[in-house]
């Protein structure tokens, strides 16, 4: 209750309050703040989130009246490929520019 106090006095102060919640089917903490929030944004972890998990964490944002803003996918495989990549091409103009 304290939390939700203080974001809603942040807030209506113009501040901008992100909340970073344990998982809403781990604790109720997240459900209770969802009254105080104006949008949610889902973060799924690949490898990890099952279709039927993220079918029931929906399903109880609906349930709420959660305005669910998007969904972050993190942990991703390849990103150490893709930045190695990058970061290769980005020396090869550097060292072509000198």
């Amino acid at each position: 209750e304290a939390a939700k106090e203080l974001a809603v006095e942040a807030a209506g102060r113009g501040g901008t309050v992100l909340i970073d919640s344990s998982p809403l089917r781990v604790s109720n903490d997240p459900i209770d703040m969802l009254s105080a929030v104006d949008e949610v944004v889902l973060v799924v972890r690949a490898g990890r989130s099952t279709v039927r998990s993220l079918e029931d964490t929906m399903d109880l944002l609906q349930m709420h009246q959660a305005p669910v803003m998007g969904v972050v996918l993190i942990g991703t495989t390849g990103t150490h490929e893709m930045y190695a990549y990058y970061a290769s091409y980005y020396h090869q103009a550097t060292v072509a520019d000198e």
